[in-house]
């Protein structure tokens, strides 16, 4: 019974947790060295250091195109919101960012190409 697990000395608590072990984590534990872990708040310090990942994982470019404006959503609010997750996708071309950006776009009417030549001064 795991709420009787806090009265149990240190070294029964390791033993214990190491009986659920999978691959990774057993394979961590028996390269540890002998006597490297003192106590149980240690051993669950290096476990969770090891383990735990205090990096949020970066987003893939399919994730710019999840991106969608809202309706009556501003085209700034829009745009503002894009960026945020653009700048998580730092492997995006600007092109693919460019194509997701208008694809969520709720009126594309922006960047459809005019039938006839404007005349563009630059």
């Amino acid at each position: 019974n795991t709420a009787l697990l806090h009265r149990y000395t240190d070294g029964i608590k390791c033993r214990i947790i190491i009986t659920t072990f999978a691959r990774a984590a057993q394979q961590w534990f028996n390269q540890l060295p002998i006597g490297a872990i003192g106590s149980f708040q240690e051993f669950r310090s290096l476990f969770l250091h090891q383990f735990a990942s205090s990096q949020k994982l970066r987003k893939i470019e399919l994730s710019l195109f999840v991106v969608r404006q809202k309706d009556n959503e501003p085209l700034k609010e829009y745009l503002q919101r894009f960026n945020v997750v653009a700048l998580e996708v730092p492997s995006a071309t600007q092109e693919v960012k460019a194509s997701a950006f208008s694809q969520g776009l709720l009126n594309w009417d922006f960047f459809k190409v005019p039938s006839q030549k404007a005349d563009l001064q630059v």
